[in-house]
């Protein structure tokens, strides 16, 4: 699965796409967002834009973020957000509690690293899965 690449408002963008059912496909992601942010300072604003996520499973929701958001936090030291869910993301998100904040749109990821943190309404998915 390649991930493509944007950096906007000093904040790199990573574009997922297609489907996350698969195990390599976390391994192979990770190396791409790893080696595309291994020079950039610690402390780096991310995003993960979800959008082109066509299909996806438990499996690939825990790995691919859970697991994927905790890595890129520990390794690179980054600030990581995620926006942009489609179906397939929302329908697997449902009802679970996902500590990294999951936003409507890329604007407004973007707008929530200038206000240093985040608020519960701004979310797509509440803890209580509304």
């Amino acid at each position: 699965m390649p991930v493509q690449f944007t950096e906007r408002e000093g904040t790199y963008i990573a574009l997922m796409s297609g489907d996350y059912v698969s195990r390599g496909d976390y391994f192979s992601i990770f190396q791409q967002i790893s080696k595309q942010l291994q020079d950039k300072p610690r402390g780096t604003r991310i995003l993960l834009d979800l959008g082109g996520i066509s299909e996806i499973d438990e499996e690939g929701l825990s790995r691919l973020l859970e697991r994927l958001c905790n890595n890129i936090v520990d390794h690179l030291g980054g600030n990581i957000k995620l926006c942009n869910p489609p179906q397939a993301v929302s329908a697997a998100l449902e009802g679970r509690e996902f500590e990294i904040p999951i936003y409507r749109t890329i604007d407004e990821a973007l707008k929530s690293f200038e206000d240093h943190g985040f608020n519960d309404k701004d979310l797509f998915m509440n803890t209580d899965g509304s």
